[in-house]
């Protein structure tokens, strides 16, 4: 009997992904879990600033069957320059980290890993569409509600504050 041999590539993409057992849990990943249990402290209400004349809002929920974690929201809402802003952080099995990607709109694309040491975050990404430029975000989850960050610019080899924010988690 002869099987089509041009169809071999195409049959193993689409059996490759799904090569183990259903209802098979995909093996323990402590360092995965461990990073997951972290960012979902964000999930739930609505991440605000205090200052009525450029306000920030973000929301945070699971996506992609809980593999990875999305925020959307706007920047200077209301404002002259309000900007909608969408952002996922997931695993990457293979580097066995954190991968950051965040839409500034349609013309501003940040792309990079994360860092989680305790209740401290350090986020390294750089513009991958828009104004090139590299940036550190340096964070921490003061209390379950107050989230506190810098991001740093990369300007002549240094890293220069460029905005420093609190944000609070209201009900909503």
């Amino acid at each position: 009997m002869r099987y089509p041999t041009a169809l071999t590539p195409t049959l193993l993409l689409i059996l490759l992904p799904s090569a183990s057992p259903a209802g098979e849990k995909p093996a323990a990943q402590p360092e995965r879990d461990a990073a997951f249990a972290k960012l979902s402290s964000f999930v739930g209400g609505v991440w605000t600033n205090d200052n009525p004349k450029f306000v920030i809002e973000f929301r945070y929920e699971w996506v992609l069957d809980k593999t990875a974690l999305r925020g959307f929201g706007t920047i200077d809402k209301g404002g002259p320059k309000e900007i909608k802003v969408e952002s996922t952080l997931g695993w990457d099995p293979a580097k066995k980290s954190l991968y950051y990607l965040d839409f500034h709109g349609g013309q501003q694309i940040y792309f990079g890993t994360v860092k989680i040491k305790g209740d401290e975050f350090q986020y390294d990404f750089e513009s991958i569409v828009g104004p090139p430029g590299k940036f550190r975000s340096t964070a921490q989850l003061t209390t379950p509600d107050t989230y506190e960050f810098t991001i740093l610019a990369q300007k002549d080899g240094d890293w220069v504050p460029a905005h420093k924010l609190v944000l609070k988690r209201k009900k909503g």
